[in-house]
């Protein structure tokens, strides 16, 4: 009798609708990416220097960070469009090149004059994996892989494929 105690009981989880939850992201912040390994949320938004960055938030909100606020190894100028590897340990997004000036074409939704940039698990090893020419195209949206081995996204210029490892 038990048995079937149990195996209604998860009947009944079954047919109840999904729990839903929403979190706003705050301050016109856009471009969206949530990791289901990590349970993050990574987005940019725009902040008091003009620019862009890339923040992660908890999915109710909470405990939001900048991940790529004044650190020394970026351009500094407009970064985003976050998107997470599938095991998490990895997030790539694009930024803006060093030598090209400060304009609406370089944001987030454009991606003219554009980068990919991944970083590990640490959050503090941020490298350039693509050069486009400051004048020529730029990269918008990187993409993982879902089979766990390389990151692209859609170019101006030749598209171009970026090794991460197996699962690394």
């Amino acid at each position: 009798m038990r048995g079937l105690e149990v195996r209604a009981a998860a009947a009944a989880v079954a047919t109840r609708p999904a729990r839903q939850q929403r979190s706003d992201v705050k301050d016109v912040g856009g471009r969206v990416d949530w990791s289901h390994a990590r349970n993050l949320i990574a987005f940019d938004r725009a902040g008091s220097d003009g620019f862009y960055d890339v923040y992660t938030m908890n999915p109710d909100g909470s405990d939001e960070r900048c991940l790529t606020c004044d650190k020394a190894a970026l351009p500094n100028k407009h970064i985003g469009n976050p998107a997470w590897h599938p095991s998490g340990n990895w997030i790539a997004f694009q930024a803006q090149n060093r030598s090209s000036g400060n304009d609406d074409v370089a944001t987030p939704g454009a991606g003219l004059r554009n980068d990919i940039w991944p970083d590990g698990r640490r959050r503090t090893r941020f490298f350039q994996v693509t050069t486009v020419e400051a004048f020529v195209g730029g990269v918008l949206h990187p993409v993982f892989s879902h089979r766990e081995t390389s990151c692209s996204g859609p170019s101006a210029s030749p598209r171009r494929r970026v090794s991460t490892g197996s699962g690394s």
